[in-house]
């Protein structure tokens, strides 16, 4: 039996910017991603007769990330193959919870079966925005549905990430932030370039997904304004709940960690080169 066990990192975001809506109805991101160790799952892919997934130990429903990866993969090149889930990326933290699970799915069979992640791509857009870039992972500037990745080469960030109480439901925020419709102006090659340089670019890291995702869990915001008393190199993850601070001397990590332990959830941990790594 083909059988493979693969660690998927989380990812978080510098910045995330919106530019309207595309011909499909999906909103047209500008995001600046990175993947961090410390925070993951563990996903085992195996063959079997039917298709199944597991979390932590329990079965759970189509619904779920990895179980529609499997799906599509059967569709497409008849291969029928179940998945066994630990579970640690914390869900509705703008971490990749959920797309994580399909990404690690997607890379088991391309390694098991010998089929180039490039041709599973346009699978991955059917399961979620982040799934392509999970699949590879490191440092890249994500266009559009999530697809149209530009890979570039950052130097390792000390970041701390925090998740904070209540979460936040995707959907809601972008259903609100369709109503406000309040963009910044996000230039990630400008971002890139700047981290780069060992310049300042606390300025950059911006979220036009920030104040809808606030006003709908006040706890975002609270967990926001202590953090950005210390740093300025602050910005909330994807669609929330979570905030990353990126620390560049140990004053700022001891008074972050202080901030951090008050969270739903927090790691220290720096940004990693891959996405996914066998176990």
């Amino acid at each position: 039996m083909a059988e493979i066990t693969l660690k998927v990192n989380a990812k978080i975001n510098l910045s995330l910017g919106i530019n309207g809506v595309t011909e499909n109805g999906f909103h047209n991101l500008d995001m600046l991603l990175l993947s961090v160790k410390n925070i993951y799952d563990i996903v085992r892919v195996y063959d079997t007769d039917s298709i199944a997934t597991y979390m932590n130990g329990k079965e759970v429903d189509n619904q779920n990330t990895a179980y529609k990866a499997l799906s599509l993969i059967k569709e497409k090149y008849g291969v029928t193959m179940s998945a066994d889930i630990e579970k640690n990326v914390p869900f509705s933290a703008g971490l990749g919870g959920s797309s994580c699970d399909a990404s690690g799915v997607f890379c088991a069979f391309s390694k098991l079966y010998g089929v180039n992640t490039q041709e599973l791509i346009p699978l991955a857009d059917k399961v979620g925005s982040d799934v392509a870039f999970m699949m590879r992972g490191g440092s890249a500037i994500s266009k559009g549905q999530g697809s149209d990745l530009t890979y570039v080469e950052l130097p390792c960030l000390d970041v701390v990430v925090m998740k904070a109480k209540g979460g936040s439901d995707t959907r809601a925020v972008f259903r609100k932030y369709d109503e406000q419709k309040m963009r910044t102006t996000v230039d990630n090659r400008k971002l890139v370039d700047k981290i780069k340089q060992g310049k300042e670019y606390a300025n950059l890291m911006q979220n036009d997904l920030f104040l809808p995702a606030s006003e709908l869990n006040p706890e975002i915001r609270v967990l926001f304004d202590k953090v950005k008393r210390v740093t300025d190199y602050v910005v909330m993850s994807g669609s929330g709940s979570s905030i990353v601070a990126v620390l560049h001397n140990d004053f700022e990590k001891q008074k972050v960690l202080e901030i951090a332990k008050s969270a739903e959830y927090y790691s220290v941990t720096k940004t990693a080169m891959y996405g996914v790594e066998k176990v």
